[in-house]
């Protein structure tokens, strides 16, 4: 394990943990031992910052454990509250825009994004159209979580379009690169595309995660900075896929979990160990001391 060796300014610092792969274990437990280190550390003035691709409640439902103060950043940045209170610090929704500019584009090679949404109208945090339910591993989802999800004849007439947090589509693993090059292609920088290549329970397919430029985990924490009011505080992010490369470059100290991707290895200055060892937990032991 390469660590640093110096002290942490706790009143000082933010704790930017990404969850699945990271904080949590493979099957999504934490221990005692990785809940009690950051309780101890929050105790002691650090600012302990959960930062995920979840959606808050499902993000909510691996948290129960830690019940001192924290934040919640979900949906990749969108959207951001206190924990465990839940309170809401901000909500950004896609522009409408720009979710019917990628159902087009994707609707010229047959695919179709599963949308997240956040509203007080309605308990359901997602929307699929009719034709997801043709393919299996769209139609497994919904038959496991269809109390939280809508479901659309044609989604760009959905009245929930202007209520977008998040956007994603699920792709084998043979053909996710052509749907991001075709992508990338078609939106002229506006967006960014993650493929979360770290998930043990899609073994033959990939989550591709459609983000907008300026509302990536990265952002988010730079928002906090911005609401503490001191732009000096510094950052010590921990990651294990594409979607924590960006705060793993840009933090002021980074880990990336053993068991990460490459790239999120190559974009972190040091290595912590496993998550099913507890690594989040280990590392910030041995930095504080």
């Amino acid at each position: 394990m390469n660590l640093i060796h110096k002290q942490l300014n706790l009143n000082n610092t933010i704790i930017a943990l990404d969850l699945d792969g990271t904080l949590l274990r493979t099957d999504k437990s934490v221990s005692e031992f990785t809940v009690n280190t950051l309780r101890s550390l929050s105790l002691k003035g650090a600012k302990v910052c959960f930062v995920t691709g979840r959606r808050e409640r499902v993000a909510a439902t691996v948290l129960k454990p830690f019940s001192f103060p924290a934040w919640l950043i979900s949906n990749n940045g969108t959207s951001c509250s206190e924990w465990p209170t839940r309170e809401r610090i901000y909500l950004h929704y896609y522009p409408k825009r720009t979710v019917e500019n990628v159902i087009k584009a994707l609707s010229e090679i047959d695919r179709v994004p599963v949308l997240i949404i956040d509203t007080a109208d309605v308990c359901e945090d997602m929307v699929m159209e009719e034709s997801h339910l043709e393919i299996k591993v769209y139609k497994d989802y919904y038959y496991r979580n269809k109390e939280h999800i809508i479901i659309e004849k044609n989604i760009r007439n959905s009245k929930f379009i202007d209520r977008v947090t998040g956007m994603f589509l699920t792709e084998g693993n043979g053909t996710i690169q052509n749907v991001i090059s075709f992508l990338k292609s078609e939106n002229n920088d506006k967006l960014k595309f993650y493929s979360l290549d770290n998930l043990d329970y899609l073994p033959t397919h990939t989550i591709l995660e459609i983000l907008e430029q300026g509302w990536t985990k990265w952002d988010a924490i730079c928002r906090l900075k911005e609401k503490i009011g001191n732009k000096e505080t510094n950052v010590i992010a921990f990651g294990d896929d594409h979607n924590d490369i960006d705060m793993l470059t840009f933090a002021d100290e980074s880990y990336a979990m053993e068991n990460a991707i490459t790239g999120a290895k190559a974009a972190a200055k040091f290595i912590a160990p496993p998550n099913n060892e507890d690594g989040v937990a280990k590392v910030l032991t041995e930095i504080v001391g």
